[in-house]
């Protein structure tokens, strides 16, 4: 198991990793989730396909800071925050979240640096 940091460079690239880590951003369609992922060191953007059913239903149904073990091949992608995608093939859930009654974020999606 791998700290995000650790896995956004090119040696990871095309590799299947698995990172531990909470729901920082959860965004579905009937096609796919994508999921941000954060731990204590950085953020990556998830997707789930729908061509696992099983994976695609517990992607589905989580709450922001819902807690996960993810594993996936790792893609680099421009259009994702850190440059950097988690293509998943299998989602654990380690704890489903709280709803949390807060409104939709007005702000841009931010590389996450932690202090």
């Amino acid at each position: 198991m791998k700290q995000i940091s650790e896995i956004l460079s090119e040696e990871y690239e095309g590799k299947e990793v698995s990172i531990r880590g909470w729901v920082y951003r959860h965004r579905a369609s009937s096609k796919m989730v994508f999921i941000t992922l954060r731990d204590s060191t950085e953020i990556i953007q998830c997707v789930i396909k729908n061509d696992n059913e099983n994976n695609f239903e517990k992607a589905t149904d989580l709450y922001i800071e819902s807690s996960l073990i993810l594993k996936g091949i790792l893609k680099k992608d421009e259009r994702a925050p850190t440059g950097y995608e988690l293509q998943v093939n299998d989602v654990e859930v380690v704890h489903k979240g709280e709803p949390y009654q807060i409104g939709r974020a007005s702000c841009r999606e931010r590389v996450y640096h932690p202090v």
